[in-house]
């Protein structure tokens, strides 16, 4: 979020720096990355960002020697490859639950980051690029998306994913759908959260069948759907406009 601030307010040193410190700790402020491209100057931010990121990366070498730090790096990342089989509360385990399947989870991430980017990519031709609503419904949709398609995420990160959907809510047009979004997302975190709801519903209901999900998945949906239509929408009005010859001036 105060990534996104800071590249709307023309910040890219700060953008760039964030989105590096929080991928240093955490991933997935790396699928923030795309929205740089709604703003001027691409490469000269990504030349920012490469030299924040190496700098972190090298920096534990003022506390350790370089044998040791690469060994570190080595051994995170053979942790990484042992945890890709994991679901989570991914939408990766919702198809396992209800199909019973035990696809990878790249073909599924690989889907969703397709429809995730092609509305990016439709927009920039109607210059929905330039449109504030769009790059924030964009931001949106980022935030559900990390936790809906990361094959390692918890009950701890979805406060990412219902912040995007609180975002959505409230900064666009109301509808009776947004507000039946925004409800069922209060009420699965209240009663996940609370102590109130006896332990054998977390244990037997809540948590063996990750209905913390369930809004988030229904959110993303929503979202996309707004996002094609509004870049589709865009396509259509500035392939018109193309095709329009100019009227004649008079004598």
């Amino acid at each position: 979020m105060l990534a996104f601030v800071a590249l709307e307010r023309g910040r890219q040193l700060e953008a760039a720096s964030e989105l590096a410190l929080g991928a240093s700790i955490k991933l997935f402020p790396l699928a923030l990355l795309p929205v740089a491209v709604f703003h001027p100057r691409r490469a000269r931010f990504g030349l920012l960002f490469l030299g924040v990121a190496t700098a972190l990366v090298v920096l534990p070498l003022l506390a350790v020697p370089a044998p040791e730090l690469v060994a570190q790096y080595r051994s995170w990342r053979a942790i990484e490859a042992s945890d890709t089989l994991n679901r989570g509360y991914s939408l990766m385990q919702y198809l396992h639950m209800a199909l019973g399947t035990d696809w990878p989870n790249w073909p599924v991430q690989l889907a969703g980051t397709t429809l995730l980017v092609a509305p990016l990519a439709l927009g920039r031709g109607g210059g929905r690029w330039s449109d504030a609503a769009f790059r924030r419904l964009v931001l949106c949709s980022v935030l559900v998306y990390v936790v809906l398609f990361n094959h390692q995420s918890e009950r701890a990160t979805f406060v990412i994913a219902y912040t995007g959907i609180v975002v959505w809510c409230v900064s666009s047009a109301s509808s009776r759908l947004k507000t039946a979004i925004l409800a069922l997302t209060l009420l699965v975190m209240v009663v996940h959260d609370v102590d109130i709801v006896p332990r054998w519903v977390k244990s037997e209901i809540l948590i063996p069948y990750r209905i913390k999900g369930i809004p988030c998945l229904v959110a993303w949906c929503a979202m996309q759907v707004e996002l094609f239509a509004t870049a589709l929408r865009s396509e259509s009005a500035g392939s018109s406009l193309a095709g329009t010859a100019p009227e004649p001036r008079g004598a």
